[in-house]
Formats: C-alpha cells, structure tokens, sequence
C-alpha cells in the first residue's frame, strides 16, 4: 500500500519527528536509577508450609505519619546497617527516594531523587526498601490514584550505616 502525504503536511510532519526524536533524546538523560519490585523466579514454587506474612496496617492518616511507619519497617528488615544516636555534623551521604507503593504495601517504584554520588550507598538504600517489603498498609484516606508516592530521606554516616530522617534524632551541630 503506497500512501502518499499531502506536500503542504510535509513541514508539520517534519516538526513532528523533530519533537518525537527530541523527547526521546532527551528521556535518555535521566538520571534517576529505578528498582522495580523484587519478583520471584518464574520457576519458584511457594512452600505450602511457610505462611505468607501479612503486612501490618498503618494506623496513621496522614503521609507523615505513614513514613515513619514505614520507616520502622524499614528499620526492623535492614538493623545491621543502622547506626544509633544522633545524626553526625558532617555526614558521608544524603540519598533521597521517591517511593510509590500499592495499597498492599508493596513497593512499585523506587527511585533515587538526590544522591552524593556514591552508588554502594544509594543502592543500599533502594535494597533496605526491597528488603522491608511489604510495608505497611496505607490507610485509603491518604492513597491517590491506587497507591502512595513519597519521598524518604536515608542519612547515610562515614562507616555507611544510616538513619532514616522520619525517625532520625537532631543532628549533632559539631559546636560541643
């Protein structure tokens, strides 16, 4: 089937692949890393015998709220790789994520946002999300559009253990 175009269409047509080409160049630049969910193996069959854990139910209505029951979910899956006390004055790293869960808790999309570039740090706040799934519930009055979106911020201490800032005490100021 040969189409032919109309000759006064050949510049809006032209324009058009400009633009699609651009958009694509330019999705290509994006800089955040995204995890996508742990899957199991295709061939993985769950043992009858091992029950599946339920996550627990946010009792919080509010984002707020929610992060730091998230959070200490976090906490409790990932504890060898969190320090006590309160934040050092300098710190090695701040990773931020942008985390998308489903109403079940599970993480759909984590993503880092802002990072000092050290890639062993960031990566290891992406896993102790992966590590601590399914968090919480979500109560439904703070959901949109079938899920949750929020941003967490991981602080990161000399040795790469961290604390997460929903939970984080005061950070020391270096003025002792």
């Amino acid at each position: 089937m040969n189409v032919r175009l109309n000759p006064a269409w050949r510049g809006s047509r032209n324009a058009l692949l400009l633009g699609v080409t651009l958009v694509a160049a330019l999705a290509g630049c994006a800089t955040q890393r995204v995890v996508p969910p742990a899957t199991p193996p295709a061939t993985a069959q769950p043992s009858p015998a091992a029950p599946v854990e339920a996550a627990p139910k946010s009792s919080s209505w509010t984002v707020d709220g929610y992060k730091k029951d998230a959070a200490r979910s976090i906490y409790e899956a990932n504890r060898k790789y969190l320090y006590d006390g309160a934040p050092p004055p300098v710190l090695k790293s701040v990773v931020v994520l942008s985390i998308t869960i489903d109403p079940d808790g599970q993480p759909t999309r984590v993503a880092v946002l802002r990072s000092n570039g050290y890639n062993d740090l960031d990566k290891l706040a992406l896993q102790s999300v992966q590590r601590a799934a399914p968090l919480p519930l979500p109560s439904r009055m703070i959901l949109r559009r079938g899920g949750l979106e929020y941003t967490e911020t991981w602080l990161f201490r000399e040795d790469g253990r961290f604390q997460i800032r929903s939970l984080a005490e005061v950070q020391q100021t270096g003025l002792d």
